[in-house]
């Protein structure tokens, strides 16, 4: 594929994708959500006697694999399944947690304590981590809660050997310091990059990796606010989705 080419494909798919991701727009902090955490970039690990040890070069950073690009590739995919089908996938954990199953997240917990999993399983609680982990290679995805037919209880953690991206509703960006959090802002760069710089990287790689532009999810960071395919104040996305919900009730009555 040419420059050209790529470059057209990108602008169709952003057009048609801003077009049909507006629907999928909800309140994150009050809807009822299945979230997954994971860092784009992880630290490389190594196994011995069937325990995960960090790697001895504690700068080697194992970038062989971009989780946020497999994960809108493939979706969300269990070690062991991904072994049998050859899909390319690196540890997201320092410990066995993801070998036959996808930790999923339900019932009412925060998307900051989603965050904080990533971030703790990542450091394995290390002080002495000589680099912190970039904010822009932190992520949890929204998924369908209808992916489950049993409702998940608060703090319950759903396994799962894969998600489809079918099943993603929309991926979460640190858009702020959680400050309530010391083990968060010890391990976590917020000056790494901008925001803006953050959502680049996530629409890019979306548009390079869906397959369809009715697979492409909102952008949100853990504030609230939208990102993509608009930029609403997490104010304007409760106004939003109020007067969607109102506009059906509307809608029903009349029919």
């Amino acid at each position: 594929m040419s420059i050209h080419e790529a470059n057209s494909r990108s602008l169709d798919f952003e057009t048609v994708a801003e077009q049909t991701t507006m629907h999928k727009v909800i309140d994150i902090h009050k809807a009822q959500l299945l979230k997954h955490g994971f860092v784009r970039f992880g630290p490389m690990v190594v196994q011995k006697n069937n325990i995960f040890y960090f790697h001895d070069n504690k700068d080697l950073e194992d970038s062989s694999v971009d989780r946020l690009r497999g994960i809108l590739l493939y979706g969300l995919v269990a070690a062991k399944l991904a072994k049998r089908a050859r899909i390319p996938i690196s540890r997201n954990w320092s410990d066995p947690i993801n070998e036959s199953g996808i930790s999923l997240t339900g019932g009412s917990e925060s998307i900051r304590n989603s965050f904080e999993l990533a971030i703790v399983a990542t450091t394995h609680f290390r002080d002495d981590v000589p680099s912190k982990i970039p904010h822009e290679n932190l992520y949890v995805v929204i998924i369908n809660p209808n992916v489950d037919t049993v409702a998940a209880r608060s703090g319950e953690l759903i396994k799962r050997h894969r998600i489809p991206p079918r099943f993603f509703n929309g991926i979460i960006i640190l858009d702020r310091v959680i400050r309530d959090s010391m083990h968060v802002s010890r391990h976590v760069d917020f000056e790494s990059s901008s925001v803006q710089q953050t959502v680049r990287t996530v629409l890019s790689t979306m548009t390079s990796t869906c397959k369809s532009p009715n697979l492409a999810i909102p952008i949100y960071g853990i504030s609230g606010s939208l990102y993509w395919p608009r930029q609403m104040s997490y104010e304007e996305v409760q106004n939003f989705v109020g007067e969607r919900r109102n506009n059906g009730v509307q809608t029903s009555h009349r029919a």
